[in-house]
């Protein structure tokens, strides 16, 4: 497994990114009777803010819902793709470091064998 996904914090927001994703299809095949792919597919650039516009809410409740449900999940998906790759940049950071202690070790263990 990628070890940055060892994380707690990281495995607790990417089942939240999910949970929210779900959410939002199920939301929509329920208020628009949009299919799965559809009801995905609209979540998907609702929640990345793309909105290419060829899917759009029809009905009243469901611009009102959509609108409430972007102002929250927007940027909870922006903190968690920010912790995400937080960590991912802190493991590479510990990787490099890690690194650099192996090669001074090899380097002082080679000085006293000369």
């Amino acid at each position: 497994m990628f070890k940055p996904l060892k994380s707690k914090t990281v495995q607790q927001l990417l089942i939240l990114g999910v949970l929210t994703i779900t959410v939002g299809v199920i939301l929509f095949m329920g208020l628009e009777g949009w299919s799965f792919v559809d009801s995905f597919y609209f979540t998907i650039s609702l929640l990345t803010t793309v909105g290419f516009g060829d899917l759009t809410p029809t009905h009243e409740l469901s611009r009102f819902i959509a609108s409430i449900y972007m102002l929250l999940v927007v940027p909870l998906m922006l903190v968690m793709m920010g912790v995400v790759a937080d960590g991912v940049f802190r493991f590479r950071e510990q990787q490099e470091v890690d690194a650099h202690e192996a090669a001074k070790k090899v380097l002082k263990s080679s000085k006293r064998k000369k």
